[in-house]
């Protein structure tokens, strides 16, 4: 461990810090009793922590695993008044239901005679609305329930262990999971 930390002192390596839950493993013995470390850590020198003085590491919350993940953001400042696009995102839930591919073979077959000069990104397009409003329409708010439920694991996770909390913990993960 002693040539480690030498090696991070001679480099110059500052830990950038994170924003999140403090522990980024915890193993659930089996008397009920959980571990909690902070494994992972991100490192830079000040000449690259001057050159990104907006980045951010975050430590995730994870319902699938015991090793929550870590993402760094390369944070640009944002300009006021500008709206931006929501990008779209294909859910995985939407294939359970079988009406998601009538959904995107009707808006394909659609976008096929609205544009022929740019067919691929007519059909893409027309595929991106029908399936939004249909997401609205069908499940509601879905990401907002998964925002809560992922929040709640967060918090979670920050409590000290205790059968009570270990109990919570293991049913937002299996709510989170459906």
């Amino acid at each position: 461990m002693k040539n480690f930390i030498d090696t991070i002192n001679y480099c110059g390596l500052r830990d950038l810090g994170f924003i999140g839950p403090k522990f980024m493993w915890i193993y659930q013995c089996a008397d009920g009793m959980q571990i909690r470390e902070r494994l992972d850590r991100a490192m830079a020198t000040s000449e690259w922590i001057d050159l990104f003085p907006a980045a951010n590491l975050y430590h995730l919350t994870s319902s699938v695993s015991d090793h929550s993940p870590l993402v760094l953001f390369m944070t640009r400042t944002k300009r006021r008044n500008m709206k931006t696009k929501k990008p779209f995102k294909f859910e995985a839930m939407w294939l359970r239901d079988r009406r998601c591919e009538e959904i995107v073979h009707e808006a394909w077959e659609e976008g096929k005679v609205t544009n022929i000069e740019n067919l691929l990104g007519s059909c893409l397009e027309k595929s991106r609305v029908r399936l939004e409003s249909w997401n609205k329409t069908e499940f509601g708010h879905v990401g907002r329930k998964v925002t809560e439920l992922q929040k709640r694991l967060e918090w979670l996770e920050l409590q000290p262990s205790s059968p009570d909390i270990n109990c919570e913990l293991m049913s937002t993960r299996v709510e989170l999971n459906r």
